[in-house]
């Protein structure tokens, strides 16, 4: 394989921070080379390498995330911005933290009002996570990220950093927020509209992951041991990069930090957003208080939620 630099359709050259990665930059260059030497392929459309990941989207753009530090960019001519940034945002930004030996974990992650300390939402693909989150929005609570939440873990304490504004929803959820289809921007292929929200300025303490599972009766159970670290390996963005990059034992090396460090709960029901909004919010009250009343006990062994 060769890195021969292809003629590309020359894009501005200029440099913008990556929200959620601190310290990253994108920069949009006029060409990409069309392979990367010594690489694998992790997918339909990336190849990578310890320390490079390299992303080809025909008529989008080539991608290039490189030392968990710089994400380039050369997009086709006339291709939106909005439907290039939620690639920036999403998979392109999980390799770069993949890179850096940090978590990122699919899912919104929001600050409750009444106790200060975030909580991370996850489960599979529409779940409704980002529906559930701006309900919570609407009830005070503070955004930290949606859809994709860098986490580091360090000295017995887990934290969740801002990522981009706003948050992504389908018409439908639109509808049922009142929301004017017409006033909010586009942001992808997949006919999302991105919903004007602010996200805290800095790093959140992570308190609790819960994973929302659609149907069924209203279940809610702590997850220990190994099935934790499942879980949190599980709503790993993008976890197919991990052993081509290089970072597989770094990676089992977080999850465990953040298992040993923050708990897991299923959290299960057939309800509307507004009914498992209720369901969080008071969950994370009674596990504030039972957190703080009782001292913390190791991964694997119960707690009561």
């Amino acid at each position: 394989m060769n890195d021969q630099m292809p003629a590309c359709v020359a894009a501005p050259a200029r440099e913008e921070p990556l929200p959620g990665v601190e310290g990253a930059t994108v920069r949009w260059v006029p060409r990409l080379p069309a392979t990367l030497s010594n690489s694998v392929k992790v997918g339909a459309s990336s190849v990578a390498r310890p320390g490079a990941l390299l992303s080809i989207i025909p008529g989008v753009a080539r991608f290039l995330a490189r030392d968990g530090a710089v994400l380039e960019v050369a997009p086709e001519r006339g291709v939106a911005r909005s439907v290039i940034m939620p690639l920036v945002h999403g998979p392109l930004a999980a390799a770069l933290i993949h890179q850096r030996g940090e978590m990122p974990l699919h899912g919104a992650t929001l600050v409750n009002p009444h106790t200060d300390v975030a909580y991370s939402i996850v489960g599979p693909q529409g779940a409704g996570k980002s529906t559930l989150a701006y309900e919570l929005v609407r009830r005070g609570w503070t955004l930290v990220s949606d859809d994709l939440t860098r986490l580091t873990c360090s000295a017995g304490e887990v934290l969740a950093w801002p990522g981009r504004a706003g948050i992504k929803l389908c018409g439908d959820a639109c509808d049922r927020f009142a929301l004017s289809r017409a006033a909010l921007a586009p942001i992808g292929q997949r006919g999302k509209l991105l919903a004007d929200v602010e996200t805290t300025r800095r790093p959140q303490r992570l308190h609790a992951v819960l994973a929302i599972e659609r149907g069924g009766p209203d279940v809610l159970n702590q997850v220990n041991g190994v099935a934790a670290l499942a879980l949190l390996s599980g709503n790993c963005m993008k976890l197919a990069y991990v052993n081509a990059l290089g970072v597989a034992g770094v990676h089992a090396r977080i999850v465990a930090c953040i298992a040993a460090t923050v708990p897991a709960f299923r959290l299960s029901g057939a309800g509307p957003p507004q009914s498992f909004a209720d369901r969080v919010e008071s969950f994370g009250t009674r596990q504030r208080e039972e957190t703080l009343a009782a001292p913390k006990s190791a991964v694997g062994e119960s707690r009561s939620p």
